[in-house]
């Protein structure tokens, strides 16, 4: 324990003890929600009284468990985020926990169909998802972490393409294809 008002300086020697805390950890498993085991998931834990430090971090092994340690006693606030699934928040995890079982859902998906009325679709187009937000008047913004596709005709499946890894919102999907105009989807809006 450092005390307050302590100024050191370089003309003489100086000692300081401070006794360490014993180390705790949180444990358990990260499962989806209709049943296996996440791998890869990636476990965020920050102490309550978080002081802007670096969060404790541990990824799950190929059975969706996983080992925070080195942890203070006492409430730690979670973060779990995984490849297709929407993230999850806990925000009372205690230290010392070994039998914790995160569920998480999967993100969301859209399946879009392209067509051209009077004529032949685009047999390519690059095919996109935005954020739409009515309350800036219509303004779209990027997705993170879902980028553009090019679609090929042949790669549909039964006419569609479809885009994963959503969250609950409100998009507009936007095409551009070589000797269109590049167009929007009315908005639509995923929930949970």
């Amino acid at each position: 324990m450092v005390r307050p008002g302590i100024e050191l300086t370089g003309k003489e020697r100086h000692e300081l003890d401070f006794a360490l805390p014993r180390g705790m950890t949180v444990s358990g498993r990260v499962v989806d929600a209709s049943g296996p085991p996440v791998a890869e998931a990636r476990v965020l834990a920050w102490p309550h009284h978080n002081d802007g430090g670096e969060p404790f971090e541990a990824f799950t092994d190929g059975t969706g468990r996983f080992e925070l340690i080195g942890l203070r006693q006492g409430p730690h606030r979670l973060r779990v985020l995984a490849a297709d699934h929407l993230p999850m928040d806990l925000a009372q995890v205690q230290a010392g926990e070994s039998q914790l079982t995160v569920t998480l859902e999967q993100r969301l998906q859209v399946l879009a169909r392209v067509s051209a009325p009077g004529t032949q679709a685009p047999r390519q187009y690059a095919l996109g998802v935005r954020r739409w937000f009515p309350e800036h008047g219509g303004q779209i913004g990027a997705v993170q972490g879902v980028p553009d596709q090019f679609v090929r005709t042949e790669d549909l499946v039964n006419g569609a393409s479809a885009v994963r890894g959503l969250t609950p919102g409100t998009y507009v999907l936007q095409v551009e294809a070589q000797g269109w105009a590049r167009s929007l989807s009315d908005p639509f809006t995923l929930a949970a």
